[in-house]
């Protein structure tokens, strides 16, 4: 009840500011309303577990099977239109592998474990069957094109392309044909990222993070940091090393629609995306929602990501194998919780580093917030938004069912503000505080950042951004459970520019 109250007065707090002439975020509120379920025939019910979803641009719902997390689930994938109230198979590849078996897919596929679409294209990422690659794990990308078996592209170790020797996970396509992969680090490294792929039908020129170009052909990864020996290192996401079972690894990826990722200059400055990524059982804070920004996706190693923060701790993600994840056109995140206490799926507006919580799908089963009229969910596990973003479609892999959400506004938009940014460090909120307050600054550009917060002697106590951030409003939720109480200082410096201000912990 304190966090809901401290929540409820930075709303109106924040209010106010623009009054001081400050860009800030609107917090708009969307409602939708749960409309009804998409299921699969009866005869495969049991063996289908919805891992991954997409839509794709004629508005078809597509979702895949994994055996990644149940050896008695089938890898399949499964087509349905927005109208229709059963889902289609595509095609099974099955849970086994079956060496003198006919079909090219029952030799590849060891489990799925990722889906999108670009257009009316469909990209399949996985693992090929141990069996068949072993000592070593490899992976695949199939492409089916128009959403065709019989007009599919296959990549992969031993098949076409380059970059294949590990588990690819989940996968998003830019607008530019470069796909984004989700994937375990090098061991040498600290902990998961992602790869960047060239799935376009021509060559292209990308470039490492040193800037030196390369001719990336097609089904090749594009290259990291030349001084790792590991050439397609790229930045780790937040959260630290990886656990030896790999289970707190990225799980899903949310590209921003009609976000341009290919244009250099501008997309250095602007574009971003998100990673969820789950927590170890042995370490519950490595789990989280992350915002990439600093890079294009032809230069992908320039990204560098930063852990996203909300009041109430809702995006500290537990254990679950899938937290699936999707953004709409204004850049608010989508997210699902599956496990066990939490079972919903809400929308997040991101500034800076910081969520707020604007909308929820309404749910039966939400510890916090039921709703009689409510989807049914039992493990909301992945997301996608239709193209017109009018309708949004949830996979839960224990209902075994694609819940169908609908609403009567266009979407949720950023404020837009025609003051320029400028140089702010805000008064923190509450203050005084116990343990909880929100900074919050505006930055007149991208520029690269100190938060700090002093004793009474001077003494740094915590260093709470230290970076590069791009320019307009960022949010630093403070735990000072730490200190005593007293005064003290919190300090926002950017190169000759420092400003300071006062907050007190009072216990």
């Amino acid at each position: 009840m304190i966090l809901k109250s401290l929540l409820r007065g930075l709303s109106l707090a924040l209010a106010a500011v623009p009054s001081l002439g400050l860009f800030l975020p609107a917090f708009a509120q969307e409602t939708w309303y749960y409309n009804r379920a998409i299921k699969f025939p009866l005869s495969d019910t049991s063996r289908v577990r919805p891992y991954g979803l997409t839509v794709d641009s004629k508005g078809n719902i597509w979702v895949i099977s994994s055996s990644a997390t149940d050896t008695l689930a089938h890898n399949s994938v499964w087509e349905a239109s927005p109208s229709d109230s059963v889902f289609r198979k595509v095609i099974d590849f099955g849970s086994y592998y079956d060496p003198s078996s006919s079909s090219y897919f029952d030799k590849n596929v060891g489990s799925l474990r990722g889906i999108s679409a670009l257009g009316q294209n469909i990209y399949l990422t996985g693992s090929q069957p141990y069996a068949l690659t072993q000592p070593n794990t490899l992976a695949f990308m199939y492409i089916l094109r128009n959403g065709s078996v019989d007009d599919s592209v296959h990549l992969g170790f031993g098949m076409r392309g380059s970059g294949f020797g590990t588990y690819l996970d989940c996968n998003a396509v830019s607008n530019d044909s470069i796909a984004f992969v989700g994937c375990p680090y090098d061991p040498n490294h600290v902990g998961p990222s992602w790869r960047a792929y060239n799935i376009g039908s021509n060559p292209i020129v990308a470039y490492d993070k040193a800037g030196s170009p390369s001719t990336r052909d097609f089904g090749f990864y594009l290259l990291g940091d030349p001084s790792y020996t590991y050439s397609a290192y790229y930045s780790p996401a937040p959260g630290g090393s990886m656990d030896p079972s790999s289970n707190n690894q990225i799980r899903s990826i949310a590209l921003v629609p009609g976000m341009d990722y290919g244009d250099s200059s501008n997309a250095i400055k602007n574009s971003y995306f998100y990673t969820s990524r789950s927590s170890s059982t042995a370490d519950p804070a490595s789990g989280g929602i992350a915002i990439w920004t600093g890079g294009y996706d032809r230069q992908p190693s320039l990204y560098s990501a930063k852990k996203v923060t909300d009041l109430l701790g809702a995006l500290s993600l537990g254990d679950y194998t899938y937290y699936g994840i999707a953004a709409d056109s204004a850049g608010n995140l989508f997210v699902c919780r599956p496990d066990s206490g939490y079972e919903w799926v809400k929308v997040f507006q991101i500034s800076g580093t910081f969520a707020t919580e604007i909308g929820h799908l309404p749910s039966q089963t939400d510890p916090n917030n039921p709703d009689p009229k409510g989807a049914p969910f039992q493990g909301p596990t992945a997301i996608a938004l239709s193209p017109g973003e009018q309708n949004v479609y949830v996979a839960d892999r224990v209902a075994r069912k694609v819940f169908v959400f609908g609403t009567t506004a266009t979407g949720i938009k950023r404020y837009q503000s025609s003051v320029p940014y400028r140089f702010v460090l805000n008064q923190n909120f509450p203050n005084p505080f116990n343990p909880t307050t929100i900074i919050s600054y505006v930055l007149e550009k991208r520029e690269k950042v100190n938060l700090s917060v002093y004793d009474v002697l001077g003494e740094r106590v915590m260093t709470l951004v230290d970076g590069v951030e791009i320019a307009g409003p960022h949010y630093v939720a403070f735990n000072g459970s730490m200190l005593s109480s007293g005064m003290y200082f919190y300090s926002l410096r950017s190169g000759e520019e420092r400003i300071t201000r006062k907050m007190a912990v009072l216990r």
